[in-house]
């Protein structure tokens, strides 16, 4: 990730089911606690996040949050991050509203926070946001497609059917798999753990492969540590 982040530009859409550890992940990227991260549903909306622009740091010094509001922008703190990302949205409400733009500005523990990339964390798949949508409004132009899985879940029916989502559609982000909660499985279980999510991520992979897309599938390629 850190060397495709040396290209003048980047969209990186981190996934996953509910409560995986998608925003802990992206905090730990942030270098602090700016997005909501706890048991349960917590992010309800996609948050788009990138360093603030030098145009906006004379008015808005400590960054700032941007969101529509029945079709009007509304501009309030970064202190109501936690607050908005977490906020109720009903399913069937435009997408344009369930969109946070957060900018933030950039510091030495953030070396992934520059204007020209953006980090976006996205509800848990099928929540407050479809598969489709997150595909037709983020995927589609994405650079880097993050898949946070529950270390002690392995890959989940909603993760590949995203992915073969994704696939189909002809999109070719560089993809790569972050597994959480590791330190939850038995040191005795883990290589055979780690073998089991390898295998999966490969079958999934050779069915994308196999799918009748627009030449997508071919592209997609996985990493996993």
């Amino acid at each position: 990730v850190r060397a495709l982040a040396q290209h003048s530009s980047l969209k990186m859409i981190v996934v996953g089911e509910v409560s995986s550890g998608k925003s802990t992940l992206l905090n730990a990227f942030l270098g602090s606690p700016l997005l909501p991260s706890s048991p349960g549903v917590t992010t309800s909306c996609v948050c788009r996040v990138r360093a603030l622009q030098p145009a906006a740091a004379s008015s808005h010094p400590d960054g700032y949050i941007s969101h529509l509001v029945s079709g009007q922008e509304v501009e309030c703190g970064l202190c109501d991050a936690q607050s908005l990302a977490s906020r109720p949205l009903p399913l069937a409400a435009p997408y344009l509203e369930k969109v946070l733009h957060v900018h933030v500005p950039a510091h030495p523990r953030a070396p992934l926070l520059r204007s020209s990339i953006m980090l976006v964390d996205c509800p848990g798949l099928n929540d407050a946001v479809s598969s489709e949508e997150l595909v037709n409004q983020e995927i589609m132009d994405a650079d880097i497609l993050l898949v946070v899985v529950d270390g002690t879940k392995s890959l989940t029916l909603t993760d590949a059917e995203l992915i073969r989502h994704v696939s189909a559609r002809g999109a070719s982000p560089q993809l790569f798999f972050a597994v959480n909660r590791w330190d939850q499985v038995e040191e005795g279980y883990r290589a055979r753990l780690r073998t089991q999510h390898l295998e999966r991520v490969e079958e999934l992979l050779a069915l994308c492969r196999e799918m009748d897309g627009t030449g997508g599938s071919a592209q997609l390629q996985a990493g996993a540590e």
